[in-house]
C-alpha cells in the first residue's frame, strides 16, 4: 500500500483546514502540519479529530513572513519532519486554505497511475529581469513586514544601490533560476534529494526575496529530476498549473478565491 505525505503551511481558517483533512482523511494518508506561531493559541486536538484515519503530527512552530526565507526553512522543517517519519510515495505541499478537487482514493489512483513523475509548477525557466534581482541582489529585510514604509524604503534603497554598484550574486555563481509556484507533488526521491541540498538552499536563497518560487524550481531544473517532471513527460507550456496538478487562477486575483459559481468548472 502506497502512502502519501500531506505537508501543510497554514496560518489562518481553520475551519476550512478541517474540511481538507476530513475530504483526505484516509489510512494511507499521513499529515504534517505547520501552524504559524503568529496565529496564537491553537485548538491541536480539534484539528487532529478531523482526520481520525490519518496520523496527524503537528510540527514546531515557527514565525512565518511572506517573501522571507522563513517560507523555505518552514517547507523544509516539513520534509524532514516527514522523511524521518517514513517512505512515502508522495509528498504533497498544500497551504491551509487548499480545497482537494477529488476523493483520497481517486488522488492515489492518478498518483499511482503515473508513477515516479515529479509534479513542480515551472512559471518560466528563463526568468525576468525582475525576477532574478530576487536572488541577484542581496534582500535583507524580508522578514520585516510588508506593511512597513521604512522597511519598503530600506529594500528600495538597498536595491538601488546594489545596481548601481553592479551587484549580482548570479554572476558569481552561475546558477541558471527557474521559476514557479511554490506548492507541489515530489517522489521520496526527490524529496531527500531536496534536503540533502539545505546548505546550497541557504547559501543561494537566504536572502533571495519570495524565493520560495524560485528554489525548487531551480533545484530541479539543474537536476536529471527536470526529465522526470509532468511538465516535460506531458509537453505542458510553461504556466501550466497542471505541471503541479493544481489549478491555480492568477488572472482574476491574487490568486482569485475560488466561488460557489465555479463549481461546475472546477468539477471539469
Amino acid at each position: 500500500m502506497s502512502k502519501h505525505a500531506y505537508l501543510v503551511m497554514a496560518h489562518h481558517q481553520f475551519p476550512l483546514l478541517q474540511t481538507t483533512l476530513r475530504l483526505l482523511d484516509d489510512p494511507r494518508n499521513d499529515f504534517f502540519i505547520h501552524i504559524d506561531k503568529k496565529a496564537g493559541a491553537i485548538d491541536f486536538e480539534e484539528i487532529r479529530r478531523a482526520a481520525p484515519h490519518s496520523r496527524v503530527t503537528f510540527i514546531e512552530r515557527l514565525s512565518v513572513h511572506w517573501g522571507g526565507y522563513s517560507q523555505i526553512r518552514c517547507e523544509l522543517a516539513l520534509l524532514q519532519a516527514a522523511t524521518q517519519a517514513g517512505q512515502y510515495a508522495y509528498y504533497h505541499l498544500i497551504s491551509g486554505v487548499d480545497l482537494p478537487l477529488r476523493t483520497a482514493a481517486e488522488i492515489h489512483t492518478f498518483f499511482d497511475a503515473h508513477p515516479d513523475r515529479e509534479y513542480v509548477h515551472f512559471a518560466s525557466l528563463c526568468p525576468a529581469e525582475p525576477i532574478c534581482r530576487r536572488i541577484s541582489q542581496y534582500h535583507f529585510f524580508t522578514e520585516k513586514s510588508r506593511k512597513s514604509r521604512f522597511c519598503r524604503g530600506l529594500e528600495r534603497l538597498l536595491g538601488g544601490t546594489q545596481s548601481l554598484f553592479g551587484v549580482d550574486r548570479l554572476r558569481k555563481s552561475g546558477l541558471h533560476l527557474a521559476f514557479g509556484a511554490q506548492w507541489f507533488s515530489i517522489t521520496d526521491d526527490l524529496a531527500r534529494y531536496v534536503l540533502c541540498r539545505r546548505r546550497w538552499i541557504a547559501h543561494h536563497f537566504r536572502f533571495g526575496d519570495c524565493a520560495d518560487e524560485l528554489f525548487l524550481q531551480t533545484l530541479v531544473a539543474n537536476s536529471p529530476f527536470f526529465q522526470k517532471t509532468h511538465a516535460v513527460l506531458a509537453g505542458l507550456p510553461e504556466g501550466d498549473y497542471r505541471a503541479a496538478a493544481r489549478n491555480i487562477d492568477w488572472t482574476r486575483g491574487q490568486p482569485y478565491v475560488w466561488r460557489s459559481e465555479d463549481l461546475s468548472a472546477l468539477l471539469a
